[in-house]
């Protein structure tokens, strides 16, 4: 809880969020810290999903654009 504290001390004031949603951000870190990890990591599904994206929406139009050029 020292860790916590001292957190709280060193955000207060300094979010720019109203007290209320300072204060639920402060409970939001003091669970994170009792559960020890913030998120679960990605599946392996996700990430074949997040690259097929990138190939699709960020390569294959300036392939498609470089080739036009031409």
């Amino acid at each position: 809880m020292e860790s916590m504290m001292s957190i709280r001390e060193e955000l207060t004031g300094k979010t720019e969020m109203s007290p209320d949603n300072e204060n639920d951000l402060f409970i939001r870190l003091e669970e994170i810290e009792r559960e020890g990890k913030i998120v679960d990591p990605l599946p392996k599904a996700d990430w074949i999903g997040i690259a097929a994206t990138f190939l699709v929406l960020g390569i294959l139009p300036l392939l498609y654009y470089a080739i036009k050029l031409f």
